[in-house]
């Protein structure tokens, strides 16, 4: 996700933008400043652990105060890719 938010960033810096900035700090997000919330969907999005527990919390927060999601689906080989639906069932309920 850290290598995608880097090229928006990059796509947004312009003399026409005021420029995108991108946070993988949850301490540092302002979700009445936020206009989405980067979701890089692969195999280990929503594998088991504290990991996990983290991100859906963020993605709570995020939802609750309206933020939009973004969702970059992993697609290449060797990434840990999945098809779409095994995303769909690996996604905790409530979300």
């Amino acid at each position: 996700a850290a290598a995608i938010a880097a090229d928006l960033e990059a796509q947004f810096v312009s003399p026409n933008h005021s420029g995108l900035r991108t946070t993988a700090e949850p301490e540092h997000l302002r979700h009445d400043a936020c206009a989405a919330f980067l979701l890089y969907l692969n195999a280990e999005t929503f594998a088991p652990g504290a990991r996990a527990d983290t991100l859906v919390s963020e993605l709570e927060a995020a939802l609750e105060a309206g933020t939009g999601l973004l969702l970059a689906h992993e697609r290449r080989d060797g990434w840990r890719r999945l098809t779409f639906d095994e995303i769909i069932v690996a996604t905790p309920e409530g979300l």
